[in-house]
């Protein structure tokens, strides 16, 4: 028997490493045991302007590390032409409102539209589409879902104020069969601006954690450490972290793992490994005796997952959703943000009570198993898939 085709549509997918993107490639290979997977994407992330995301021509690779084919959505030497009004993105003041991002959509919709409708039919008509796209591709896969009488399941990853919740943007979400959301928070944030229409449902459920794997490599650290782990953007938290291991009374090492600048090589009690590969990354966290990631905007935060799953501790702060997955006093400590002296007595209670720290990784791995295990989580996303697709009849 066929497996149903399922299309995983996302603003960018392989070889990035954002949240999104690991959270779609897990998704991906994960699924694929019910499904035959494509993914169809733009070619181009992190790019400094939105003309040049959708104009580039870098050639990606066609397959993921799953054998999941990848399609593109790639703009022709004409179709430049056609969404250069899109510079006007880089107006001061102008570019960045609201309105005119909506109004922009014409253009990215002139180009687009045949091409995403061509995609999802030929040479296989797609059974269901999941769409994590915060933006253009979004409304453009909700029109052409509409128009195919596809059964479509919007995941909108919005950062409130920031990004993916302008009006249009609300609309086309809701456009859905099913609008499903990573935490509780961010579906009351999502229902707060707009009313459901009928046949719209929504459902929680958590990204898919990967599977860890880790290494012989032997790691240049203490046997004792706590872990930070994720990109030095500033919301992620590190010179928090950094503040805080100062002000900790009983010194610990910390071990500092992730993308970008600066590298921290003049402290003799930080160890910065820089990018890691997903073994090592493995490791750190078998290895860690505390996760400390205090950020302050999170869609939802894999990373505390992952270090439940290896029955750690986890120290961090009690925002939503954080406070959603880390049950504070059970599986960790949360701490107000901004407050240094707060998460240094944290690290210090877990660090030096190892009673205290073992009895919060076991009750972390039982949180783990009983809500965020992946054959929990692809029963409920089968089971959901394959009721709309008898549902639309596909």
């Amino acid at each position: 028997m066929n497996k149903p085709l399922l299309t995983i549509i996302t603003d960018w997918y392989w070889p990035n490493h954002g949240g999104i993107e690991t959270l779609t490639q897990t998704l991906a290979s994960g699924i694929s045991k019910y499904y035959k997977v494509k993914i169809l994407t733009h070619p181009a992330p992190n790019q400094k302007t939105l003309y040049q995301t959708y104009t580039t021509t870098f050639p990606y690779p066609q397959t993921d590390p799953a054998g999941n084919s990848i399609l593109y959505l790639r703009a022709s030497v004409l179709d430049r032409f056609l969404l250069l009004p899109l510079l006007i993105r880089e107006i001061p003041k102008i570019g960045k409102s609201v309105r005119i991002y909506d109004l922009l959509y014409v253009f990215y919709r002139m180009v687009f539209y045949s091409r995403l409708k061509k995609l999802l039919t030929v040479p296989q008509k797609t059974s269901i589409v999941h769409c994590f796209s915060t933006g253009y591709l979004a409304r453009c896969v909700s029109e052409v879902c509409q128009d195919l009488r596809l059964a479509l399941v919007h995941t909108p990853s919005i950062h409130s104020g920031r990004w993916g919740d302008s009006p249009a943007q609300m609309i086309a979400y809701v456009k859905a069969d099913v609008v499903t959301f990573l935490s509780e928070y961010l579906k009351t944030v999502f229902l707060l601006k707009i009313r459901l229409p009928q046949g719209c449902s929504t459902r929680v459920i958590p990204p898919l954690s990967k599977e860890l794997t880790s290494s012989d490599t032997h790691l240049p650290h203490p046997d004792k450490f706590i872990l930070f782990l994720g990109r030095r953007e500033k919301h992620k938290g590190l010179p928090m972290v950094l503040e805080a291991l100062d002000r900790m009374k009983n010194r610990m090492h910390l071990v500092v793992a992730g993308p970008g600048e600066p590298k921290i090589s003049e402290c003799p009690q930080v160890t910065d490994l820089g990018v890691v590969d997903e073994a090592t990354k493995g490791s750190l966290l078998k290895l860690c005796n505390i996760l400390c990631v205090p950020s302050t905007d999170e869609t939802f935060g894999i990373v505390y997952t992952e270090a439940m799953s290896c029955s750690k501790p986890i120290v961090a702060l009690d925002i939503p959703p954080i406070n959603e997955i880390v049950q504070n006093g059970v599986t960790g400590i949360l701490v107000p943000p901004d407050d240094a002296s707060a998460l240094a007595d944290a690290l210090d209670r877990v660090g030096s009570d190892r009673e205290l720290s073992e009895n919060m990784g076991k009750r972390a791995y039982e949180r783990f198993t009983a809500y965020y295990s992946s054959d929990r989580i692809l029963e409920n996303l089968e089971k959901m898939y394959r009721g709309l697709i008898e549902r639309k009849g596909n």
